[in-house]
């Protein structure tokens, strides 16, 4: 009896497992549906650009689909534990302008976010449309350069110019298909001033150095996520919808009075040189069907054998060069034209001639440049630890009003004047023609090389310093008489006798008497 109930139990306990199996299915098919309608009314809303009434309690659908991006999210962390770091310790050693131009850099950093995020929901876009994307970038970047650039006398002008270096690090958005290195470049434009921060201030201020080593990490980081998530350039969403609408989307979003805290910003601006790397990218990409199918009709031509000229036309006697009454093997010779004479203030042999240049101080050095025929060049606002360089200057004359000077340097002058009160160190006048050096007060010494025509006027002050001359002629100093009331001119010898005494030679200056 046991064994003919056997099987009835068998196949009740299957009918249950059955049932149970088939409510399972049941219930993943209607979580799959769910799923496929949900991802259904996303597609609909990136291809929209994500705007209308549908999306407003999630701002915009493309900006949600974009956020939640991998790329998104890992550039999200990596600002996270390495950018608010560096910001925060720039708060804390920043003064007034380089507070300023880091609140400009956070700015570029949260729209670089928002490229991201847009390209993760939008199709690739025309290089027009991306260039219209990227403008406002753009200007922060140019803000960040521009507050360096003005304010060249700060007391943190590494700083400044480290920030300056960085900010080029956003273009890598639009570098392809190598954007890793170019970030790379960009760090070692950097360092040259972070190190110089590094060097200033090792052992004595760590917050200076903390500073230096945010902008090393920050971008090294940087380097490190391009390689993992943009490893040819900026990842586009082929399935996604309109990169200007979703753009557009993301602004008014960031725009509006609470605007979410990871709303993407404007995206920037790409730069000339990675517009035309990324174009000259993708024309390459087609020249290989064009060239063979070109090859393939050369082939075709090259098969038909002695056939393939039928089709050229016969030359005949009267057009072969050879037998033209109209030409001739003679060269005639063509009268070589006289150069012009070399004027002051041109470029040398190469004939080019430059425009004025300064008074303008680069780093501590004073550069006049190129003046002709000007008598109104002042710098008045110099310091002891800064010097004058002058160059190929023609008939001008420069006035130096600071109290105290560095040096002062007249290279390849002709018939310029220099004034100025008193000097560290040496004023040196090489390969000049007619130049005047007026000193007001002390200077130590004087030194000309490969000069004609000179005169050097002494103060009171001057007439302890030192004058050394090479290869000049027609030096005169005038010094002034000890009562003050008039000036005596004094020549430079240029006559040395020289005599030999046993063994030793002995040098005098010739005069002449009578």
């Amino acid at each position: 009896m046991f064994r003919n109930a056997l099987p009835l139990v068998f196949f009740f306990f299957f009918f249950l497992f059955v049932m149970a199996l088939e409510g399972a299915i049941k219930d993943l098919v209607s979580r799959l549906e769910a799923v496929t309608a949900r991802l259904e009314s996303v597609e609909g809303q990136l291809a929209s650009g994500g705007g209308g009434a549908a999306a407003a309690p999630a701002a915009g659908g493309a900006s949600a689909a974009a956020a939640s991006s991998a790329a998104g999210d890992a550039y999200g962390e990596l600002v996270a534990e390495f950018f608010a770091p560096w910001y925060a310790t720039t708060q804390k050693v920043g003064g007034e302008n380089l507070k300023a131009q880091m609140e400009a850099f956070q700015e570029l950093v949260k729209q670089v976010q928002g490229v991201i995020n847009v390209a993760a929901a939008s199709k690739k876009p025309s290089m027009d449309v991306l260039q219209k994307i990227a403008a406002p970038l753009a200007a922060s970047m140019k803000k960040v350069k521009e507050l360096r650039e003005s304010n060249r006398r700060d007391a943190q002008w590494e700083h400044l110019s480290t920030l300056s270096e960085g900010c080029a690090f956003a273009n890598f958005l639009f570098v392809e298909p190598t954007p890793a290195p170019f970030v790379k470049e960009t760090l070692a434009s950097g360092q040259f001033w972070s190190n110089k921060i590094l060097v200033a201030n090792k052992g004595k201020n760590q917050d200076q150095c903390d500073f230096a080593n945010g902008f090393t990490g920050f971008l090294n980081a940087l380097h490190d996520y391009i390689r993992k998530h943009h490893t040819t350039g900026l990842s586009w969403n082929p399935r996604g919808g309109d990169a200007a609408a979703a753009a557009a989307s993301s602004s008014t979003a960031s725009s509006s009075a609470a605007p979410p805290a990871g709303g993407p910003p404007p995206p920037p601006a790409p730069s000339a040189a990675s517009m035309n790397q990324a174009t000259g990218a993708s024309s390459s990409s087609s020249a290989p069907k064009k060239s063979g199918a070109a090859m393939t009709d050369v082939f075709k031509e090259l098969s038909k054998g002695t056939a393939v000229t039928s089709g050229l036309r016969k030359v005949a006697r009267e057009e072969k060069t050879k037998y033209r009454t109209d030409r001739t093997s003679v060269v005639k010779a063509v009268p070589q034209k006289k150069a012009p004479a070399k004027k002051w203030g041109s470029g040398g042999s190469s004939g080019k001639t430059f425009p004025p240049k300064g008074p303008e101080l680069e780093g501590k050095k004073w550069v006049v440049e190129y003046h002709e025929d000007n008598k109104g060049i002042v710098i008045s606002e110099n310091t002891r630890s800064e010097t004058v360089y002058i160059y190929k200057c023609n008939n001008s004359v420069i006035q130096i009003q600071g109290e105290k000077i560095n040096s002062v340097c007249l290279d390849s002058c002709n018939k310029t004047s220099v004034v100025f009160n008193h000097a560290v160190a040496n004023v040196e006048v090489v390969n000049c023609n007619g130049c005047q050096v007026q000193a007001k007060g002390s200077v130590p010494s004087f030194i000309l090389d490969k000069s004609s025509s000179v005169q050097l006027f002494y103060a009171k002050e001057t007439c302890s310093a030192q004058l050394i001359s090479s290869k000049c002629d027609s030096i005169n100093l005038l010094i002034p008489t000890e009562d003050g009331s008039d000036v005596v001119e004094h020549p430079v010898p240029e006559q040395i006798v020289t005599m030999i005494d046993g063994a030793t030679p002995k040098h005098t200056i010739f005069e002449h008497t009578g």
